[in-house]
Parts: C-alpha cells; structure tokens; sequence
C-alpha cells in the first residue's frame, strides 16, 4: 500500500532544499524502496490504516510520510550530488555538506513525527486512581 505518488516527488524535493530539481533527484531515484518504502514503512508501522484515513488525518499523515522520504534522501544526497560533479575532490565543502543535510534530515524526521503526534486515532480514557476506587465510603471509623 503506498501512500505517496509520484506527484508528491516535488514536495519531497522542495523541503530538503527549494533550489532541487528532478535532475538533481530523479523520481526514480526517490521511489526506491530504499527511500520511499522506508519512509512509508515507518508511518504504517504506528497507523497501519493511514491509507484510510481522511479529512485532516489524512493530510498529517501525507506530511508525514513526505518528511520520513524527504529526510532518507537527504541522508544521501551530498554523495548523489557529487556523483554528478565529476572526479574532482572537495574535501571540506563535502563534509559541510553532509554535516548540514544530516542536520536537515533530522529536522525532517522531527516534522515528520510531530505530524505522526497531531494524529488522534482514538479517545484517550480518563483514568481514575486505584485508591479511590477501592476505598470504602465510611469517614474515620
């Protein structure tokens, strides 16, 4: 069951970085399973009825999910983008940019889970303490 598609691939993009392109990430690339499967994993592991969920639930769950995939990506993206740059070696402006989209892909995972939160799938119980459900009704005898 997924629960994004291919016209979710901009939106994936758009919040790792507004500049990316479907050159700089190809939708093939974001519908692996290593990327979408995963972050679509992790939102049914906690609603596995998420695909039937509507109104706003259903909109958190679609931010979640885009947040998971977005924040996988992100995770790899320094080492995609420089497959395309060429044999050079950047060394330091590499690994700042990899510092910053692990930074990034954490955020994104945050977004992700507090949408997951904002999502009531049913009434939380008042719980009354124990001990005055067992106490008699009698005052100091």
């Amino acid at each position: 069951m997924t629960l994004l598609t291919v016209l979710d691939n901009p939106a994936i993009r758009a919040v790792i970085d507004l500049s990316l392109t479907a050159a700089d990430v190809p939708d093939a690339t974001i519908a692996l399973d290593a990327f979408q499967g995963q972050g679509e994993a992790r939102v049914l592991a906690r609603f596995p009825d998420a695909a039937s969920l509507t109104g706003d639930d259903a909109v958190q769950i679609r931010t979640a999910a885009i947040c998971f995939v977005a924040a996988l990506v992100a995770e790899s993206l320094p080492r995609v983008l420089t497959e395309f740059v060429g044999r050079r070696s950047y060394g330091a402006t590499k690994a700042a940019a990899t510092a910053d989209m692990l930074s990034i892909a954490a955020g994104l995972r945050g977004r992700g889970e507090a949408a997951l939160a904002s999502i009531v799938s049913e009434p939380v119980p008042r719980v009354r303490p124990i001990s005055f459900s067992i106490a008699r009704g009698g005052r100091g005898r």
